[in-house]
């Protein structure tokens, strides 16, 4: 290759864009903790054959799960798990605008200032677990598919210099 060769298939060397792609594809289907939560089924007027009821069944519930695809999506590593991020981020933005107007129902200048220190704290260590949180999980599912896909991913890199 030309420098933008990579791993080999049945001998033929890949593109990096094509392990990319692969590593992109092994990883999605990497997913922590997604939160779906499917709608129940009622039936009216239930006087039907056990295929018919199998069938509206299995059509809900595909129906439903369809409907929270972007759950499962956001809870996926390639991403970076958003659901994730966001679920911190909105807690670290609760404490930023919670602890100083607790501080106001205090009537205590003392207490806001407070308040707005630790609620800008809260969520400048939101953010920076947010950031911290998705870069890792980004590179740790690039890196899994890159190996999935017959890439060679030197994991025991320690930072030296180039040669």
């Amino acid at each position: 290759g030309a420098g933008f060769g990579g791993a080999r298939a049945n001998g033929v060397e890949l593109p990096v864009v094509v392990q990319a792609l692969g590593a992109m594809g092994a990883t999605l289907a990497n997913i922590e903790n997604a939160p779906l939560a499917l709608k129940r089924m009622t039936l009216t007027h239930s006087f039907v054959t056990v295929p018919e009821l199998g069938g509206k069944v299995v059509d809900h519930y595909q129906r439903e799960t369809l409907r929270q695809a972007y759950l499962i999506l956001g809870a996926s590593d390639i991403l970076g798990n958003p659901v994730r991020v966001l679920t911190s981020l909105r807690a670290g933005i609760r404490d930023f605008i919670g602890h100083p107007v607790k501080g106001l129902a205090l009537y205590s200048p003392y207490a806001f200032m407070t308040g707005v220190a630790r609620g800008t704290l809260s969520l400048l260590q939101a953010s920076a677990h947010s950031l911290a949180y998705t870069t890792a999980r980004v590179l740790l599912a690039l890196t899994r598919g890159f190996q999935s896909t017959g890439g060679v991913v030197d994991t025991n890199w320690r930072g030296q210099a180039l040669r």
